[in-house]
């Protein structure tokens, strides 16, 4: 029966999740909203009937003291019984919030480097640790003049990313296809595991203390030595790769995995090894990280090395089987001939997107809040992907601004005047509010810059 002009479809989907940790000495909370509404309008254009679509999703993980937030928009157009779209617009829209109290050097270069490095290389000199440090120095000594006193003591720092990407990048996902095994989709997992296992490798060691903890190490460095996979099999003694599955191939296998990592991570571990190298020159943690011992990393020993590199391969698993199915999700909803069945597949599309890029790209025991913000680098990537005539030269546009909350500091001098607890109440105000996107008072701000990039 055809849908008459002003009828409207709505759909929504949401969920919420909530995990809490209280342990001695430890004390951490993770908040998963997942969030999608999508409606579907008939509205006649002179001699047309048009099926117009809007959809807005959002994926927001929050925890004790970060935030992140993707969030997508879509109006499409679409001539009735036609596969033509008209009154197009899209936008994509992320948001990441930081706070640390007491705050120090390596604090800060620890989440920043990678942030800087991708998002602001031109506004740190080519974006490198050694870059950010010397800004750094420069900001401890301005928040020395504004009261916040101390070598390498940056206060209660605030630190908020904002980053959005041309709607043509997700407009790029008209293009998708039903073909489960469709080239491009091959090519997507290919990319987004080259992708994953450079970033997290980046992001977990960019605390160098983290090179002592080998039984986490090793694994990262054999896992980043993974060729792009999609499916291999062993065939006698032969290990087999071809494109008939998205990423599958069953590395829980003793017989698979020891072939993997002989013929196909030996050689490429060496060069994963150079940041071990660069990191640690002049360290005696270097010992457990030479070319020597490349052999000891292969074997995955102990039990915890084997369970770790099979946690990381089960991210990058998941992850690439989320993005496989938004895109046949979002080629069910331009394939739908029923105004309520596109309506439907449109609002299950923006829920998959957003939490496949945002909250899976982050669910990983290896620096997963670090993770997210990258999160936009890998969504361009799947676009280009989908669209090869995407502009290589397309780049997220993002804006970075670090704050020091002066008033916490006076608090804090007030607590060790009066022997009361007036910090500890003010900060946990103002970091829930900043996580929730409230911005303190001018008044109550050290000293805080942008950097737009």
């Amino acid at each position: 029966m055809a849908r008459l002009p002003g009828i409207t479809i709505n759909e929504g989907i949401k969920r919420r999740s909530h995990l809490e940790v209280d342990l001695p000495f430890f004390k951490n909370s993770l908040d998963h909203i997942n969030e999608s509404v999508a409606k579907g309008k008939v509205v006649d254009q002179g001699e047309d009937r048009l099926w117009v679509f809007t959809l807005k999703g959002q994926d927001v993980v929050r925890s004790r003291n970060s935030m992140s937030r993707l969030s997508i928009g879509m109006t499409i157009g679409r001539n009735v019984g036609l596969r033509t779209f008209t009154e197009e617009a899209y936008s994509y829209d992320y948001a990441f919030r930081f706070a640390r109290r007491d705050a120090r050097r390596e604090h800060l270069e620890d989440r920043l480097a990678v942030l800087t490095e991708e998002y602001l290389p031109e506004k740190f000199g080519g974006g490198d640790r050694r870059s950010l440090s010397t800004y750094l120095t420069a900001l401890d000594k301005a928040l020395d003049s504004a009261g916040v006193a101390g070598d390498d003591n940056f206060g209660s720092t605030l630190v908020g990313l904002e980053v959005s990407v041309s709607g043509k990048a997700l407009a790029a996902w008209k293009k998708v296809s039903g073909d489960k095994l469709d080239p491009r989709y091959l090519e997507i997992s290919r990319r987004v595991q080259t992708m994953l296992r450079e970033y997290i490798r980046r992001c977990y060691l960019q605390d160098l203390d983290n090179y002592r903890q080998t039984v986490a190490v090793c694994p990262l460095f054999v896992y980043s030595a993974l060729p792009p996979i999609n499916r291999a099999k062993l065939k006698g003694k032969t290990l087999e790769f071809n494109e008939s599955d998205i990423y599958n191939w069953d590395y829980r296998s003793a017989k698979v995995l020891a072939r993997m990592l002989e013929e196909h991570c030996q050689p490429r571990l060496p060069k994963m090894l150079r940041q071990a190298y660069r990191d640690l020159e002049g360290s005696s943690l270097i010992e457990d990280y030479r070319y020597a011992n490349i052999g000891k990393m292969l074997r995955l020993k102990p039990k915890q090395a084997k369970e770790n590199f099979q946690t990381l391969v089960l991210t990058e698993a998941y992850l690439i089987k989320a993005i496989h199915s938004a895109c046949l999700r979002m080629h069910k909803f331009l394939a739908a001939d029923k105004l309520d069945e596109a309506t439907e597949e449109l609002a299950k599309t923006g829920a998959e997107l957003t939490e496949a890029f945002n909250n899976k790209v982050g669910n990983t025991i290896y620096e997963g809040a670090g993770m997210r913000p990258l999160g936009t680098l890998l969504f361009l990537e799947v676009a280009r992907a989908l669209d090869s005539k995407l502009a290589k030269k397309i780049r997220p546009v993002a804006m970075m601004e670090l704050g020091t909350l002066l008033f916490l500091e006076v608090a804090r001098a007030l607590d060790s005047k009066l022997g009361i607890r007036v910090a500890s109440i003010v900060r946990d105000v103002e970091v829930d509010d900043f996580l929730l996107d409230k911005r303190p008072e001018s008044s109550e701000i050290a000293l805080s810059q942008r950097f737009v990039g």
